[in-house]
């Protein structure tokens, strides 16, 4: 798999069509369709979020780290306050992987360690062993793990 492919294909997209798009390597097309869910969103915070951190994620893929940044940026405040817990960990690895390719680790200690405590949080409240082992082993949250580990992030 690509690493365009394994960066949007980590997300849920607000548009089925975006990651269709994105399954067929077509990053700059599926920009548009993120950046056309953007629009369509901009109503729904909730929503906005997705669309808006589902567009980080292309320009992520599409190695243009600083737009990648400024969106996941504007996603994160979009869902803030929202108990969006699951997307703010996924705008949390988009933002760490978006500062490490700045060169700004330090932040991105600082991302990667946010989205841990929304991980550990969650986590702590599953009191079944199943559903929480199914919660912790997705692909994004082991992402996110090992780039944290990377960072020496305790």
């Amino acid at each position: 798999m690509t690493q365009a492919r394994l960066a949007i294909s980590s997300w849920r997209p607000s548009s089925p069509r975006a990651k269709a798009i994105a399954r067929s390597r077509c990053v700059d097309e599926a920009e548009v369709e993120a950046s056309r869910s953007v629009d369509l969103s901009s109503r729904a915070p909730a929503v906005l979020a997705l669309a808006l951190a589902e567009l980080a994620a292309c320009q992520l893929a599409a190695k243009r780290a600083a737009p990648a940044l400024r969106f996941i940026q504007a996603a994160l405040r979009a869902c803030a306050g929202s108990r969006l817990g699951e997307l703010e960990e996924r705008a949390r690895l988009t933002q760490t992987r978006a500062l490490m390719a700045l060169g700004r680790t330090n932040e991105a200690a600082v991302a990667a360690r946010r989205g841990l405590e929304l991980f550990a949080t969650f986590a702590a409240h599953v009191h079944d062993a199943r559903i929480r082992t199914s919660y912790m082993t997705t692909v994004f949250r082991a992402q996110l793990l090992i780039l944290a580990k990377d960072l020496e992030v305790g």
